[in-house]
């Protein structure tokens, strides 16, 4: 509540002295002057000159507001809820590719130990550095990480599945470089989109649960082409995460939702496999069918059981309105934005 006194504050301060805030385009260009108002996705800005410039939206990296409280500056900041998440997942990515590149050069263990340390510290500056003037949001942050493990599992499983014989070197090379073109993908992607948390946790799970419904296929057709089979998964994977990329957006569910009903499949799952184990089921046919039905009726049930789960939490949003604020490169409503005093 005191925080939300000082931004209503900082807001009627502004309101009265028209020339107050300080607007950041992506291309780097500086304007001082006022926000007057938000058009679709328009920012409306008078500068102190006079004259009034219409920015859309995507071309915005910030809007500052400045008003004295307390002898000091209110500002709106950009949303790096992530920022940790993003900045331990590159230092590990890093740690992993450090150590991946050593094997691969065959460094030997004072090579391999120097790989590690510059991998890692490498993983822990570049994201640092980058997200400190760019918004990193928890979901954001989540679809980097995804795909750069992504990238290196498809990397790797397509050159086992489509080349004869391929060595674990050139295996483990080809997953780096496509972990990489998937770190860098996703950062251009995410930078375009806005995507909630609900978004990625929807997204990141799908193609877990296509590839293992893809594999239960496998197992009842009885195909033993171990290419194929590896080929088809990476490929059913692939479809996952394209399919949660499509309706992420159209469900609307919250990151707890997607959890919870990821949750419900894995204890569908876990209970099937009990019963498989304790009912003595001999034909692996049988045991995985029960264990994915089970898993299926699960993550159904984890559905429908929390189908009011965020409207409660909306209900709950709605009392915390407050004004319109400016925060990464869309307007989003008051408590929702990341702010100081």
């Amino acid at each position: 509540m005191k925080a939300l006194i000082l931004l209503m504050a900082v807001l009627g301060l502004c309101a009265g002295n028209a020339m107050c805030d300080t607007l950041v385009e992506r291309s780097g260009r500086e304007l001082s002057g006022a926000l007057v108002g938000v058009r679709d996705s328009v920012l409306v800005f008078r500068t102190d000159a006079g004259d009034t410039v219409s920015i859309a939206r995507s071309a915005v990296e910030r809007v500052t507001f400045f008003a004295p409280v307390q002898g000091r500056l209110g500002t709106v900041q950009l949303d790096r809820s992530g920022r940790v998440e993003l900045v331990v997942f590159g230092t590990g990515y890093g740690i992993l590719n450090g150590a991946l590149l050593a094997s691969v050069a065959d460094l030997g263990v004072d090579g391999f130990t120097l790989a590690m340390l510059a991998g890692g510290g490498a993983g822990l500056y570049v994201p640092w550095q980058w997200s400190q003037t760019r918004p990193v949001s928890d979901a954001r942050a989540s679809l980097i990480s995804f795909a750069g493990g992504w990238g290196m599992w498809q990397g790797i499983g397509w050159m086992a599945a489509l080349v004869d014989e391929s060595s674990a070197d050139a295996n483990i090379t080809m997953g780096m470089l496509a972990g990489g073109a998937g770190i860098l993908t996703a950062t251009a992607l995410t930078g375009k989109h806005n995507l909630s948390a609900g978004d990625a946790s929807f997204i990141t799970t799908a193609p877990a649960w296509s590839s293992a419904y893809w594999l239960w296929v496998m197992i009842l057709t009885g195909t033993e082409n171990g290419r194929f089979v590896l080929g088809t998964t990476l490929a059913a994977g692939d479809i996952g995460v394209a399919t949660g990329v499509l309706l992420a957006d159209r469900i609307e569910a919250s990151q707890g939702r997607v959890r919870l009903a990821n949750l419900g499949g894995i204890v569908g799952g876990l209970v099937g496999g009990a019963a498989v184990a304790l009912t003595n089921v001999d034909s692996p046919k049988l045991g995985v069918s029960v264990v994915m039905t089970a898993a299926t009726l699960g993550l159904g049930a984890g559905w429908h059981l929390t189908r009011n789960y965020d409207r409660i939490d909306a209900a709950v949003s709605r009392l915390e309105v407050a004004p319109l604020l400016v925060a990464g490169n869309r307007p989003v409503r008051g408590l929702q934005a990341a702010y100081s005093f």
